[in-house]
């Protein structure tokens, strides 16, 4: 069996446990449970996860699946799943547009827990930058990463 963990709201990085996979002695060592495992991990790879995690007694079945081994010291695992330091829970990530009245110049400014932030643009307005530069740096990326998804 498996489960899947999405995030609250949209599913952007899910995590995915294999929570039981068990093959009978008389049948080990015929390939049944590593078929079993990769079945599993082939379903789940249409929810893009971000973590596959397996509590096992046997690492040596799975390591050669393509899971690697973390600490049970819990203060260590963090290590190896610190997506958090980047983009943390609940994080605050703000766009905030102004556009001066009688303008077609839109500025924007962009603040992640409500301090502002420098994106990779030149700007002669900083904290502000111009919207039709974002946009022009941002959109063929966006667009190049969907690209590559598909």
């Amino acid at each position: 069996t498996y489960a899947i963990f999405p995030e609250i709201g949209a599913p952007l990085h899910t995590a995915v446990e294999i929570q039981s996979v068990a093959v009978r002695a008389p049948w080990r060592r015929k390939g049944i449970g590593r078929a079993i495992v990769l079945e599993l991990v082939n379903r789940v790879r249409a929810f893009e996860p971000a973590a596959a995690l397996v509590l096992t007694f046997s690492p040596e079945f799975f390591g050669p699946l393509g899971f690697r081994e973390v600490p049970t010291d819990f203060t260590r695992v963090i290590d190896h799943f610190a997506l958090f330091r980047a983009i943390p829970m609940a994080a605050n990530v703000q766009m905030v547009f102004f556009r001066k009245s009688g303008s077609d110049d839109i500025l924007v400014k962009f603040l992640v827990q409500e301090e502002e932030k420098h994106i990779p643009l030149e700007t002669d307005c900083w904290p502000f930058y111009h919207w039709t530069d974002v946009k022009n740096y941002y959109y063929p990326r966006i667009e190049s990463y969907l690209r590559t998804r598909n």
